[in-house]
């Protein structure tokens, strides 16, 4: 009987709304830190997203060149960063959970298993219900002159393809997933969940050896990084811009776990740091105020190079030579996830400014329904632009107002989404490890 009314109990609206609300006293205050940076970056992502949505429906499609010429374009092909960092931040909380869980015995063959149900059980329904609305339901709730071709189109896809999202694998199909996925942006899903199959693994061997697992990740990294280098040289892969939109782009490069794999695994080696006792270097660092404002300053530094360095690809798409543009296709999102690291690892030691503003209560609450929006924000964006009765007109100032509008309903969606699915699948999972 109490296992029932604990089954029932994840299930319960109202206590999971009380749990979403509650500020819980977690026993490491430091991670809340990363609630402004899910905001921030689920933000980054819709922007992105927006100008892509409005590309099929502008009316000034004459008016691109001089639009994406602008310094701010560096910002928005920026958004790119924003995946990098959930990969970061996937692999760093993996680590802290698992080691958290399994650091008093061995694991086991059943402890993979169960650790897989877990995050199916947080990931699958949530995501079949997005697809479900996206093909079923979506298309009953527009209309417009772009609305029948967009549903059609949707409904014959989705019916062709689904399965590959639902199985995570939809990373992996050939094609330009833009046009020939349901869920195309759930791609990262995909990605994200194939590195976390090799986690246990890795874990396995750093119990056996530190030294060993350490070096297994860091010789994973450099292999990814040297891959992608040559990747993005053999297919001339554009550092930035409109162009590099391309099936090779996609299916050999950007879309697959081996060329995404150095944020995540950068993520784990931070998190082992972390969770490990911390060496004389490491103390240092926590006392001395000194040291973090140089790494925040360093962090920031970093973070600004990462983005703006394209900035003469901008009016000249031949200012790169084809090294160099290679040399930033394979090292640029690393670079970008190792300056986050430095800007927030003030925070991660104790910092309590940092915590304060990057992890205040309503930035926390908020974060957490970070996954649920970025599953519903396309959804939220390829409506409102197919059932525009007239054309977009394709300005930064327009894109912006429309992406906070796009945001603002996707927190509304995802709050649903979090209570009703997301929050009562993720308790049953902690229940199922539980036994």
């Amino acid at each position: 009987a109490r296992k029932s009314y604990q089954l029932v109990d994840c299930f319960d609206p109202g206590q999971n709304f009380s749990k979403f609300l509650n500020d819980e006293a977690r026993s490491d205050q430091n991670l809340k830190i990363f609630a402004f940076v899910r905001l921030f970056m689920i933000y980054w992502i819709i922007l992105g997203h927006e100008y892509l949505g409005a590309l099929g429906v502008a009316s000034n499609m004459d008016e691109i060149t001089d639009l994406t010429s602008y310094p701010y374009m560096t910002f928005v092909y920026g958004a790119e960063f924003g995946v990098d960092t959930f990969f970061l931040m996937s692999g760093f909380f993996f680590v802290y959970v698992f080691q958290r869980r399994f650091k008093a015995h061995s694991i086991g063959p059943k402890d993979f298993i169960l650790v897989v149900l877990h995050r199916v059980l947080r990931i699958i329904p949530t995501y079949l219900v997005v697809i479900l609305f996206h093909w079923k339901l979506l298309p009953f709730l527009g209309r417009g002159p772009f609305w029948q071709s967009f549903t059609t189109t949707t409904s014959k896809i989705c019916g062709n393809i689904a399965w590959a999202d639902l199985t995570l694998v939809n990373n992996l199909q050939v094609g330009n997933v833009l046009l020939e996925d349901c869920i195309g942006w759930g791609w990262y899903l995909g990605c994200d969940f194939q590195l976390f199959l090799i986690m246990p693994f890795i874990m396995l061997l750093l119990q056996k050896s530190r030294m060993l697992g350490k070096g297994t990740i860091t010789a994973l990294i450099i292999g990814s990084l040297i891959y992608s280098y040559y990747i993005a040289l053999q297919y001339n892969v554009p550092p930035v811009g409109l162009s590099s939109f391309s099936n090779d782009y996609f299916t050999k490069y950007y879309l697959v776990p081996w060329t995404r794999a150095p944020p995540y695994l950068f993520g784990v080696l931070v998190g082992l740091w972390y969770t490990e006792e911390r060496g004389p270097l490491s103390k240092a660092f926590a006392r001395s105020r000194v040291l973090q404002l140089v790494s925040a300053i360093l962090g920031i530094f970093t973070l600004y190079w990462s983005v703006v360095v394209v900035l003469p690809l901008l009016t000249n798409p031949n200012a790169f030579t084809d090294v160099q543009s290679a040399l930033y296709v394979a090292f640029s999102r690393i670079v970008f996830v190792a300056g986050l690291t430095a800007l927030l690892l003030p925070g991660l030691v104790g910092a309590k400014l940092l915590r304060e503003l990057f992890g205040n209560i309503f930035f926390d609450v908020l974060s957490r329904l970070t996954f649920a929006v970025y599953l519903v924000h396309l959804v939220v964006i390829l409506w409102k632009s197919n059932t525009s009765v007239t054309p977009i007109f394709l300005s930064h100032s327009n894109i912006f107002y429309r992406s906070l509008g796009t945001t603002a309903l996707s927190l509304g969606i995802g709050l649903l989404l979090h209570i009703f699915v997301e929050l009562p699948f993720g308790n049953l999972g902690k229940v199922i490890l539980k036994q």
